[in-house]
C-alpha cells in the first residue's frame, strides 16, 4: 500500500510548466478561435494525469464507504452481542430462582 501511495502523491504533485508553455497555448488559442467553435455536449478528451486523479478520487471514495460500512457492521454484532449478553444474565437469573424454589422445596421438613 505504500508504493501505491507514493505513486499518489508523486501524481497529484504541482509541477511547474515546461518553459514556453504559455506562449504555445496563447498560440493554439489564437488558431483555434478561427475555426469554429466545438458544438454543445461534445467530449472534452481528458489526459492520463486525470484519469489518475480520477481514480484515486474514486478509489479513496470507495475505501472511506467500505470503512463506513465496516464500522456500522461492527456497531451492530456490539449491540446484537450485548442483547445476547442481557439474555444470558436473564435466564440465569431465572434459573437460579427456579433452582432457589426447587432447593427449598426439597429441604422443607
Amino acid at each position: 500500500m505504500m508504493q501505491f501511495d507514493n505513486e499518489v502523491k508523486q501524481a497529484l504533485q504541482r509541477m511547474d510548466p515546461p518553459d514556453g508553455f504559455a506562449d504555445r497555448v496563447m498560440a493554439r488559442i489564437a488558431s483555434e478561435g478561427q475555426r469554429s467553435e466545438a458544438p454543445a455536449g461534445s467530449m472534452i478528451p481528458i489526459s492520463g494525469r486525470w484519469w489518475r486523479s480520477l481514480a484515486a478520487a474514486a478509489l479513496v471514495t470507495v475505501l472511506i464507504g467500505a470503512g463506513l460500512y465496516q464500522m456500522r457492521e461492527q456497531r451492530a454484532e456490539r449491540r446484537e452481542g450485548l442483547r445476547a449478553r442481557q439474555e444470558v444474565l436473564l435466564a440465569l437469573s431465572i434459573a437460579s430462582e427456579k433452582t432457589k424454589v426447587a432447593r427449598e422445596a426439597v429441604t422443607e421438613p
